[in-house]
């Protein structure tokens, strides 16, 4: 699931790969909206509450949202910087390497947090969370060839949308065109997608009201336990 060496991908591959890494992306995302009213995962939510603070003014929190885009942009690009490098020197775990580096990230940023309670701010947590966010994002993308996404939903709800309107045209009896006859088998890796990242959050949310920011080195436990099963 996580070799470069892998020539065929099938679909039950990227429905573990965007379950489980979507189960931690909405972790995280509801971590950070939990303690700070931030998004870590969600940029699209970010650049519309950038936008309002701009708007009004609001130059400290306007700053803070530009830090977070920011910090998920960097994140994406030192993953394919990683991934890249990796490719070129013929590691096949480079992947894996990816995924090793975000649970470390994620356990030492709960770590830190929960020893130091002074860095249990939004201005260093949120945007370290963005770039961990952006990393996972960016490799999901490319090990998949950009079928699966794993840090936000609008695009894949729009494709359900668009599964369920095929879906509806081939229960009435109707033929497909070739396009959606390519898509409507992808509609299960979106709706298994969706549903991880509704768990995740749904966990992450709970673990951290009881818990506090404990549920960062779980996340990073779940990231270890899928990049050993994905190196088999």
């Amino acid at each position: 699931m996580l070799l470069t060496g892998q020539s065929a991908r099938h679909l039950g591959l990227d429905r573990a790969l965007g379950f489980r890494l979507a189960v931690v992306a909405g972790a995280v995302n509801v971590v950070g909206f939990r303690a700070f009213g931030l998004f870590s995962a969600n940029m699209t939510g970010n650049v519309s509450a950038l936008s309002l603070h701009l708007a009004r003014a609001h130059l400290a929190a306007a700053l803070l949202l530009g830090l977070v885009l920011l910090a998920f942009l960097a994140g994406a690009a030192g993953s394919t910087l990683l991934v890249e490098a990796g490719k070129k020197r013929s590691v096949d775990s480079v992947f894996a390497i990816g995924l090793l580096i975000e649970a470390a990230g994620l356990a030492t940023l709960g770590g830190l947090a929960l020893l130091v309670p002074s860095l249990d701010r939004p201005a260093l947590l949120v945007p370290a969370l963005a770039f961990l966010m952006g990393l996972q994002n960016a490799i999901t993308t490319q090990i998949s060839r950009e079928r699966v996404r794993t840090t936000h939903l609008s695009g894949i709800i729009t494709d359900l949308g668009i599964g369920l309107g095929l879906l509806a045209r081939r229960a009435a009896g109707r033929t497909l065109s070739a396009e959606g006859a390519l898509v409507l088998p992808r509609f299960s890796l979106y709706l298994v997608t969706a549903s991880g990242f509704l768990a995740g959050g749904v966990l992450g949310g709970g673990i951290y009201d009881r818990f506090g920011l404990v549920v960062l080195p779980l996340a990073a436990l779940l990231l270890l336990w899928h990049t050993a099963r994905g190196l088999r």
